[in-house]
C-alpha cells in the first residue's frame, strides 16, 4: 500500500476522531456541566463515580489517547512533504497546546471536583471555581477545532495531489 494512500486514512481517522472529540465537547459543555456546576458541591454528584455519577475518564482518555496517536504518526508520516507538514505541524502544535492546558488546570480542577464531599456546603468561591471552569473549556474545544482545520486542510493538499 502507497504512503500517500495510507497516511489518506490516518488523516481520515484524525477528523473522524476530531469529530469524536468535539462531540464529546460540545454535550459535556452544554449538556453535562451545566448541570454539575448549578450548585457545586450538592450537583457534584453527577461527575462523581463513586455516588452513582458518570466517569468522565471511560470517553476522554481513549479519544485522547487514539488521537494522539494519530497524529504523531501523521506528522511523522508526512514530515518529507513540506505542503502537508506544515498544517499538520499546526494542528499538532494547536492540540499540545490544549492539552497542556489541560493537565495544567482542568484536570487538576475536575478532580478537586469529583473528590469534594457532595453534602458540603456551597460557597460563593466554589461557584465562581465551576463557572471558571465551564467558561475556560470551550477554549480547549476553540482549539480542538482548529486542529480539526488544518488536519482538513493537509487532507485537502493530499488528496489533490
Amino acid at each position: 500500500m502507497k504512503r500517500a494512500h495510507v497516511l489518506t486514512w490516518v488523516l481520515g481517522l484524525c477528523l473522524l476522531t476530531i469529530g469524536m472529540d468535539l462531540g464529546g465537547g460540545f454535550y459535556e459543555g452544554f449538556l453535562i456541566v451545566p448541570l454539575w456546576n448549578k450548585i457545586p458541591p450538592q450537583t457534584f454528584r453527577l461527575i462523581q463515580p463513586q455516588n452513582g455519577g458518570i466517569n468522565l475518564i471511560h470517553f476522554w482518555v481513549p479519544v485522547h489517547t487514539l488521537l494522539t496517536t494519530l497524529l504523531i504518526t501523521a506528522i511523522t508520516m508526512a514530515w518529507k512533504n513540506k505542503k502537508l507538514r506544515q498544517p499538520i505541524l499546526i494542528a499538532l502544535g494547536t492540540y499540545f497546546a490544549m492539552r497542556i492546558w489541560t493537565f495544567a488546570y482542568f484536570i487538576p480542577e475536575i478532580t478537586a471536583f469529583i473528590a469534594t464531599d457532595p453534602t458540603g456546603a456551597s460557597s460563593p468561591e466554589l461557584l465562581a471555581r465551576t463557572k471558571r471552569w465551564e467558561i475556560l473549556s470551550h477554549g480547549r474545544t476553540l482549539l480542538v477545532a482548529i486542529s480539526g482545520w488544518f488536519i482538513f486542510k493537509a487532507q485537502r493538499i493530499l488528496l489533490k495531489a
